[in-house]
């Protein structure tokens, strides 16, 4: 019994996108609220027994389903990717397929896939970017970032091999941290943004308009980051460079020439979707 309910709390974690660590705190809260329960009270669901049931238990049923169901005549599948909100060094991401049935004009949520992943989110990420750490606390750099004005860094250093803490080098006060909770603060107070070339360090912070410098890693096995900052470059967002070319790109560009990002606009998607799936208003 108390396995059944496990089965049904992770399906539908998984099945909704809801951070898997939600799953420890919905134990102690189901424990509270149904506290006279015999099933509440034996539930033992938390997040790594959550992430093994979604993987080896439900995944594969899961695939069947969708396998089965996009077989059909005038059936439609969609798959949407969402990585979780954990605040720790190792994240999921959530895969899920919306199914549309032409022939009931009924669409459906389902689960597909939950991936492990290692997060990004600023300045260099949880990933490692040593050198860019380095780089970024080096007296060329200091030097460089001193001569347009800068008198003091806050530095989200992540795994990286340096140790954090608070001095002055070089004339210039540095605040070093691995992790926050959020780093939206430091991001509003910042004038300029040095960022490793992350989406969602990118997307950071271009959403909160600070002028935007990022340092592709070249020591990734594939090149993501270069296009997508290539792309944003072209589209004058921002700068990009990498740890070689640092020192010269910040002697060498206007950061006041850049054009803010535009905000997104839902409306464009939503009509997307249903133009894709022809839905019709008025259609139950």
């Amino acid at each position: 019994m108390y396995e059944k309910l496990e089965l049904k709390l992770a399906g539908a974690l998984a099945e909704n996108n809801i951070p898997i660590s939600f799953s420890d705190m919905l134990r102690p809260l189901c424990k509270e609220i149904f506290a006279d329960a015999v099933i509440a009270n034996n539930m033992n669901l938390h997040r790594t027994e959550a992430t093994a049931i979604i993987n080896n238990i439900l995944e594969n049923t899961c695939l069947e389903d969708i396998y089965e169901k996009s077989r059909g005549e005038k059936i439609f599948v969609s798959l949407i990717m969402d990585e979780t909100t954990d605040q720790s060094s190792l994240k999921q991401c959530c895969f899920t397929a919306v199914v549309y049935d032409e022939n009931t004009n009924k669409v459906e949520h389902l689960f597909l896939d939950i991936v492990e992943l290692s997060s990004e989110t600023a300045t260099v990420g949880t990933t490692r970017f040593d050198l860019l750490a380095e780089y970024i606390t080096s007296p060329p750099i200091l030097q460089a970032l001193k001569q347009i004005g800068c008198k003091e860094i806050t530095f989200q250093i992540g795994n990286s091999d340096i140790d954090p803490g608070e001095y002055k080098k070089e004339g210039i006060k540095l605040l070093l941290y691995r992790f926050k909770d959020s780093i939206q603060e430091d991001i509003n107070k910042a004038d300029l943004v040095i960022s490793h070339a992350g989406a969602g360090s990118c997307l950071e912070a271009l959403d909160a308009n600070k002028p935007l410098l990022v340092v592709v890693n070249e020591d990734l096995m594939d090149n993501h980051q270069l296009e997508l900052a290539e792309q944003l470059q072209v589209d004058g967002h921002l700068y990009y460079c990498t740890c070689d070319t640092l020192e010269s790109t910040l002697g060498a560009v206007d950061f006041s020439l850049l054009t803010p990002f535009p905000k997104p606009n839902p409306s464009l998607f939503v009509k997307y979707l249903d133009d894709v799936l022809k839905v019709k208003n008025g259609v139950e």
